[in-house]
């Protein structure tokens, strides 16, 4: 029989020859500008550019500095680089004026204090697997005679119904939150573990299919997992330095898959929200 008393315990760090990894502090936040995008569509509505909202966003601001982030990274299509760093040299000449978008809000104040040159756009629409009208077939199919009224956009979502009505629960708890808390309270709230949790188990809700049908884990993977990792694959891509110390602000929704890669990351070490707010 062959011993292993010898072998001491050994770190993923020390197994890869890492001695430092770059540090990423996922910020999970809701949406300062309403997205049509979005599922569900609020009911309360915030105007972040009021006096209250404003010393809100600087004091969650002064906090996040504190990170003393090197690149900051937000929820932008690789292809509005341009037009973002743009719009954010221009912030800096004084010739722009910030949207309630969180991005311009968080973003370009941090980026701006700490003399950053640009931000970093990381956004990625997710690969499916079927094309669209195949999909819209199958959602039919299932539906039968339900699904003829229901509009294109809605009818793959009422795939899962079962858990909606539960989500939309949890997203209108969000939202009282949202309108009898400050910010930074808000924040912490959402990137709490409960909250990240629930954040993602709507994605997990599909209706069950016949045994062999993975129509829907499919398109689950593709449209929702594949964006996520493709977001990854782009954070890592601008990790260039186990020096970097990377802000990421994004839709909440997105935090438990980035933060399940980032945690798991050979090159990122993950870095609380609570250390900061």
């Amino acid at each position: 029989m062959t011993s292993h008393s010898n072998i001491t315990p050994t770190t993923l760090q020390e197994l890869l020859g890492i001695n430092r990894r770059a540090q990423v502090l996922l910020l999970g936040t809701y949406h300062f500008k309403f997205s049509t995008n979005d599922m569900l569509k609020p009911e309360v509505v915030l105007d972040m550019l009021s006096p209250e909202k404003q010393r809100e966003i600087e004091e969650v601001v002064e906090r996040l500095k504190l990170f003393r982030p090197t690149k900051i990274a937000v929820e932008n299509k690789l292809d509005k680089d341009a037009s973002l760093n743009a719009d954010y040299r221009a912030y800096r000449d004084g010739e722009f004026s910030l949207t309630p978008w969180e991005g311009h809000q968080i973003g370009f104040r941090i980026a701006a204090a700490l003399g950053h040159d640009r931000l970093y756009p990381i956004d990625e629409w997710g690969r499916q697997y079927e094309p669209d009208g195949k999909l819209m077939e199958y959602a039919r199919a299932r539906l039968g005679a339900k699904g003829e009224d229901i509009a294109p956009d809605r009818l793959l979502f009422t795939l899962f119904d079962d858990a909606v009505a539960g989500f939309e629960r949890i997203y209108r708890h969000q939202e009282q939150h949202m309108a009898t808390h400050t910010l930074r309270e808000h924040l912490l709230y959402l990137n709490s573990p409960e909250q990240i949790s629930l954040n993602h188990c709507i994605y997990l809700a599909w209706a069950d299919g016949e045994a062999g049908d993975y129509t829907l884990p499919d398109w689950i993977s593709g449209w929702w997992y594949n964006r996520n990792l493709r977001i990854f694959a782009n954070l890592k891509r601008i990790t260039e330095s186990p020096d970097d110390r990377i802000l990421v602000i994004f839709g909440a929704g997105h935090i438990p898959i980035l933060r399940h890669a980032v945690e798991n990351s050979p090159k990122h070490e993950l870095v609380e929200v609570r250390d900061y707010l």
